[in-house]
């Protein structure tokens, strides 16, 4: 197949006269989906299970690949990022993730300080 993926043109057509409510979310996954006509996606969680990483929220990764969702999976994106892209801003997040937890758990050791101090 060398043509286009998906007929948006179709598809706002189809969601503007559809007459079943219940197919209206898939309708407006297939038309969010059309941005990026493209073959194939990655499954956000099956990427985290055979790296070893923690999977990160859907919107975040989203944002952060200028990707898509995709209407084969609930955890697959579209995006024009390669696997290696992918797995370097999954590590960026977890690196923070792992900055703010010490932060904190640097704070909860001075306020119970504090508290003990206070008792």
């Amino acid at each position: 197949w060398t043509g286009k993926l998906f007929d948006l043109r179709l598809l706002n057509k189809m969601a503007k006269n559809n007459p079943f409510p219940e197919e209206q979310k898939f309708l407006d996954a297939l038309k969010e989906e059309a941005k990026l006509d493209r073959v194939g996606f990655y499954d956000l969680h099956v990427i985290g299970k055979k790296y070893k990483l923690e999977p990160k929220k859907m919107d975040l990764m989203l944002k952060k690949l200028k990707g898509v969702r995709t209407h084969f999976s609930l955890n697959g994106i579209k995006t024009e990022k390669g696997i290696r892209e992918i797995l370097k801003e999954i590590n960026t997040l977890q690196e923070k993730k792992v900055i703010i937890e010490t932060k904190i758990a640097g704070i909860e050791i001075e306020l119970k300080k504090i508290l003990d101090r206070e008792c």
